[in-house]
């Protein structure tokens, strides 16, 4: 259970009375009083009545005291209630309770107009009420008479009731009802629940209903099945059902709508509980008008658990103004873009599972009873918790099931039992969500269970977009149903892409994720349809009928087979291969033959990879061309001479050849092939040069290849957004549609406005001309060991990374301009990722979230407020620091990259990781503590040619840092306003490299535009 659980239990767990009874004695005492207070011990309700005659002024404590540990109190509004100090003291103090801590109040109105007490007027006028008191307390007894008047409560006249007795039986009903709602929101049981309910309840702004919305509150639960939605909306229900007129629990709506009739008797049973009637019928599509304004009378908390179409959230609520103006709806689903149709986005609760701990705690609660485990069982239930994955359904029923177990060896035995068949119950709560998926959505799902849990979603997309699958609609609406998640990494890129000196680029990348009881859900159906082999001993075994060795793959009689993965088993194929023709995506690593089978037709082919392999010339002949196919991947096939013929191929968008190192000339067809957006041909040691590139190229990859010149389309097409040029060692000239300038940048590069990236690292290149400012887009500039750069004109403004390492050429005042530069820059983009308004691109820098600067040199920019020698800084923050202006921090390094042991140097590809921490602490001696990576370098020996390359200055800025910090504290505000120091710290992985310097400096967005006009 939550540690703060026990603190917020609701006040009736701290009661010692049911009800209170407030009354004017005189008035009632022998009569009403006593006859209610006789039918309330009758029924076991423990009730508090003071029976002395009240006299004087002032209430005794006691009978505040009771008031407080009252759970409910009745306030029975005679004649003469009004004309007592001590009945209007009480009545305050009871709607004190009531705000405070959520008491009931019930108002009964005997023999008394209700109106005369909300307008107080006839004896609850002034003059009837006692004298001589305060002009505030006087003013505080009307507004107490007035809001308990406005309650929902019982008014009781001879005209309106045939006897006392029917009178008192229905109190008496109204109170049980509800002190056993109040009851069943015991939360004791429930472990880690309480801070879940507190989220809710702010969502349906419980304690302030004004601000809620004009109109109908309305919040979703989502969340997957068994996680607990049902539990959190019953919790807030009862926890909160006694502040509204009426109230409706409408539970398992999905499963009672599929009977017979079953949405048109939810709704009826939705109407009568608002309106107070048994067998309401309304057998219209529609609500009858007059019922309608009936609706909209009571204020009503209504749940509608478990929806899963939209049909039924329009039969049962419809438009929200069909209730009272206050009500609040609570609706569980799994299905989020379900909800969304309903419910503002921002009210929508995502259910997480359980932490670990919590875990752990429910499923020994269930595993054990009330006995406590022995340390004998800890390992074991750990492990068994972590394949949970805090889903509570699954931790009650996995958790019963080993309780039967008496001993450790049970345990494992039925541990095993349960990973290789799963529990029955857990798997039918999971298997709604699939059974409510369309035909596209669930080959998506068995997919992800079966073969891409783990897997890139960029990735998953282009594979399923390739097969004509709809990748980002099909997997955005398992997302929404709760069947998989979206996990966000943080990765360096691959250590082969990058280069000595670079600054290897970080990037957030998402993962598809899927809960390991969900996943053997999927596999169990794909298993029962016999539709998915994805268990290597399976397949082995359906291609070798139990054989020893696998001669010869025959595919061919799987006539329905569309998707085929093959790695790290081609060892195993010794004799002939046959594929069916109905393959759409084909994934052969190491593919040990010569070329594809002669019988296969690869006219449905979409995806075609093959990387590492060993054929050599054609895959494919004339007849079988994969005219359809959209994607071809064969890097690193070492002996692979010439492209395959993909002239027929008008549908391909992405070709890879990465590392082909035989691979010498690339068909002239290729400027024909207009949907090719993305061509690697990286590492293609051979190929000396290109033909003219299609029109809609974006991405054009030739590093460490041996091209002497680009074709001039690369320059003309608009479309380019990315060029890999570094350690092309051969090109001698970058072509121009004006000029052919040897080892200079042509002006025409200012023409490639969707330039993202440009790497132009170990060039010769002398200078850059100033078109360079209009590729609006480009934000990563690679200019590392360009030993002749002389000179920088002014960058594109939305450039956030700059590497300039190296460029030896470059003097002092050169480089002074690249860190001056790097302020405005840093400010730029970080007012604009705030919300600040600057200018027309705002919208474009709120999308950046870091600026990444590089270049030689030995100081930190003089601009930096906060520096320091060696590895560590400790600043003391001003008072007013943490402010909405407040933007981050800006960070600098100067690192000495020469070993301090020449013996052991570097190795070719040394990589260094860079990471600093911030240490916050605050007057009273807490800290938050929060690690950040900054980067990855490469550090080779070769890069250090002078005492001038080894040392190199940094400076960065990534808002994300910031909102880490405040993810990571409780209360952020409250925590961070009391920070007075940080201490941060840079730590390298590499030993052989030495932190000399470094630097912090607070950005205020109050300060842009004083940097702004300085840069001017």
């Amino acid at each position: 259970m939550d540690s703060s659980s026990s603190s917020s239990l609701p006040a009736f767990l701290q009661t010692k009375y049911d009800v209170f009874l407030s009354f004017r004695g005189q008035d009632t005492r022998d009569t009403f009083t006593s006859h209610l207070h006789a039918a309330l011990r009758r029924k076991n309700i423990d009730t508090y009545i003071d029976n002395r005659l009240k006299t004087g002024d002032e209430i005794a404590p006691t009978l505040l005291e009771a008031i407080e540990k009252s759970k409910l109190a009745l306030v029975i509004f005679s004649k003469a209630y009004a004309s007592s100090t001590w009945c209007l003291k009480e009545l305050v103090h009871i709607l004190g309770c009531k705000k405070s801590h959520g008491q009931i109040v019930i108002p009964i109105f005997y023999r008394t107009d209700p109106s005369h007490v909300r307008k107080q007027q006839g004896t609850y006028a002034p003059e009837d009420r006692p004298l001589k008191r305060s002009r505030d307390e006087v003013a505080n007894w009307r507004a107490a008479l007035e809001e308990a008047a406005n309650m929902s409560g019982f008014h009781y006249s001879r005209k309106t009731w045939r006897t006392e007795a029917d009178f008192v039986e229905k109190v008496v009903q109204d109170v049980l009802t509800k002190l056993n709602r109040e009851s069943s929101s015991d939360l004791r049981g429930l472990f880690g629940i309480q801070r879940k309910i507190e989220k809710i309840e702010s969502l349906l702004c419980l304690e302030t209903p004004g601000v809620c919305c004009v109109g109908v509150c309305c919040v979703g639960i989502w969340g997957m099945g068994g996680i607990g939605k049902t539990t959190l909306a019953d919790a807030v229900f009862h926890r909160h059902s006694s502040k509204f007129e009426v109230c409706c629990f409408l539970a398992n709506v999905r499963e009672n709508s599929e009977q017979t009739n079953g949405l048109h008797q939810l709704r009826n049973k939705l109407v009568g509980e608002i309106l107070k009637e048994k067998d309401v019928n309304i057998d219209t599509p529609s609500i009858p008008p007059d019922i309608q304004v009936r609706l909209g009378r009571p204020k009503a908390l209504i749940v509608l658990d478990d929806v899963n179409a939209r049909k039924q959230l329009e039969y049962l609520v419809g438009d929200h103004d069909r209730f009272c103006q206050g009500s609040r709806i609570i609706i569980t689903a799994r299905d989020k873009g379900l909800l969304e149709q309903k419910v503002d986005p921002a009210k929508i609760f995502s259910v997480e599972g359980l932490g670990p701990e919590e875990a752990l705690e429910l499923f020994h609660s269930h595993a054990f009873g009330n006995k406590f485990p022995t340390t004998d069982y800890t390992e074991l239930s750990r492990e068994v918790v972590d394949y949970i994955k805090g889903i509570p359904l699954a931790l009650k029923v996995m958790g019963s099931s080993f309780r039967r177990c008496k001993s450790k060896q049970e345990w494992e035995v039925q541990w095993k039992k349960v990973k290789r068949v799963p529990i029955g119950e857990i798997q039918k709560v999971l298997r709604v969500s699939y059974d409510g998926l369309d035909d596209n959505e669930k080959e998506i799902f068995l997919d992800i269970a079966c073969f891409y849990k783990g897997y890139l979603r960029k990735d998953l997309e282009r594979i399923l977009d390739s097969c004509d699958c709809f990748g980002e609609v099909g997997i955005n609406d398992l997302i929404d149903r709760s069947l998989i998640s979206i996990s966000q990494d943080t990765e360096f890129k691959k250590v082969r892409e990058a280069y000595s000196g670079r600054i290897v680029e970080m990037q957030s990348v998402e993962r598809i994720e899927m809960h390991d009881l969900v996943q053997e859900m999927g596999r169990a159906i794909a298993r029962n349809q016999g539709s998915r082999l994805f268990n290597a001993d399976d397949v082995y075994e359906a291609l070798t009928n139990n054989q020893p060795r696998l001669k010869d793959a025959n595919f061919q009689n799987m006539y329905q087979l569309r998707w085929l993965r093959v790695s790290s088993y081609s060892y195993l194929l010794s004799g002939s291969l046959h594929l069916p023709n109905s393959l759409r995506y084909l994934y052969w690593d190491e593919y040990p033959l010569e070329s594809l089978p002669s019988k296969f037709s690869a006219q449905n082919l979409l995806v075609l990879d093959m990387p590492c392999s060993k054929f050599g010339g054609q895959l494919w002949n004339e007849d079988q061309s994969p005219v359809n196919v959209k994607r071809i991947d064969l890097h690193f096939c070492p002996y692979l001479t010439e492209v395959p013929n993909l002239s027929q191929c008008l549908n391909i968008e992405h070709i890879n050849l990465e590392g082909c190192g035989s691979l010498v000339e690339i068909p002239s067809y290729f400027q024909h092939l207009g949907k090719l957006t993305y061509l690697h041909l990286g590492r293609c040691g051979n190929l000396k040069s290109l033909p003219e590139m299609p029109c809609n190229l974006e991405i054009l990859k030739l590093s460490r290849t041996a091209i002497e010149e680009l074709p001039s389309s690369v320059w003309s097409h608009e479309k380019i957004s990315r060029l890999d040029i570094e350690y092309c060692k051969h090109l001698k000239s970058l072509p121009s549609s004006t000029c052919t300038m040897v080892k200079e940048v042509p002006p025409s590069i200012g023409n490639l406005v969707a330039l993202r990236k440009l790497n132009l690292a170990k060039t010769e290149i002398k200078s850059i001309p100033a078109s360079i400012k209009q590729a609006a887009q480009l934000s990563h500039l690679c200019l590392n060991g360009c030993k002749s750069l002389e000179y920088l004109p002014e960058l594109p403004p939305l450039l956030q990374c700059l590497e300039a390492h190296g460029c030896t050429r470059l003097d002092e005042n050169a480089r002074s301009n690249i860190m001056g530069d790097a302020q405005l820059r840093i400010m730029r983009i970080a007012t604009a990722s705030s919300k600040f308004k600057e200018d027309e691109i705002e919208e474009s820098f709120r999308k950046r979230s870091f600026v990444a600067i590089r270049c030689c040199g030995n100081e930190i920019p003089k601009w930096f407020s906060h520096k320091s020698e060696g590895c560590s800084i400790k600043i003391e923050l001003p008072r007013d620091w943490f402010s909405t202006d407040f933007l981050g921090f800006a960070l600098s390094l100067v690192v000495d990259f020469a070993p301090r042991d020449m013996k052991v140097g570097f190795a070719p590809w040394d990589i260094t990781t860079v990471r600093c921490k911030y240490n916050f602490k605050t007057s009273n001696g807490e800290s938050h503590e929060v690690k950040h990576p900054l980067c990855n370098l490469f550090t080779t020996d070769n890069m250090l040619r002078s005492e001038e390359d080894s040392h190199g200055v940094f400076v960065w800025w990534y808002n994300n840092v910031f909102e880490e910090v405040l993810k990571g504290a409780e209360s952020p505000t409250a925590f961070y306003k009391l920070v007075t120091e940080v201490n941060v710290h840079f730590k390298l992985s590499n030993l052989q490299v030495e932190v000399k310097k470094c630097g912090i400096c607070l950005l205020y967005g109050k300060d842009a535009e004083m940097i702004k006009q300085r840069a001017l």
